[in-house]
């Protein structure tokens, strides 16, 4: 017949293969050192905890502060390689204006062919609007001008023009 099974205490079997040498807890003492050598072997595992802790705080901080400064330095990088794309651009775009006699602000497209275009289309634009505009006549000018100014000149004006009496 076997020994019946009991939770180890903190003692070690004997190694003989068979025997148990479990003794009984009988009394508080026992209990409470049993506990506290049990104790002492899990706080002796962690005992360079707040070290490492300490360490680890530091070099998550030495770490932030060298991310800082390569943030610092992508951002300034990015923002130099903007200015510097803005500042091309707006030299062709200025290019394309003075080269086609066209207000650079009218301008649209991010190549040389589309500003180009655009340039184009403007310079059609406004000779198709010269060509087509007639020169408007001037109210304060001519045959009526003293009366042009009120309302009863105006409408004797517009009478005149149409035809009507």
């Amino acid at each position: 017949m076997t020994a019946p099974v009991t939770p180890d205490a903190g003692n070690t079997p004997s190694g003989d293969g068979g025997e148990n040498n479990f003794t009984p807890i009988t009394s508080q003492d026992d209990l409470n050192r049993i506990i506290g050598e049990r104790v002492a072997r899990v706080k002796s595992q962690y005992a360079d905890y707040e070290d490492l802790k300490t360490k680890a705080s530091a070099f998550d901080e030495a770490e932030q502060a060298r991310l800082s400064d390569l943030d610092k330095a992508i951002k300034r990088a990015e923002k130099a390689e903007k200015e510097s794309q803005a500042l091309k651009f707006n030299q062709l775009r200025f290019e394309v204006a003075s080269d086609k006699s066209v207000p650079a602000n009218l301008l649209s497209g991010s190549t040389k062919a589309e500003l180009e275009a655009s340039a184009d289309a403007l310079i059609e634009f406004a000779g198709a609007q010269t060509k087509a505009r007639a020169p408007m006549p001037n109210p304060t000018q001519g045959r009526n001008a003293p009366h042009a100014l009120n309302g009863d000149g105006l409408e004797e004006m517009l009478r005149q023009k149409l035809n009507i009496n």
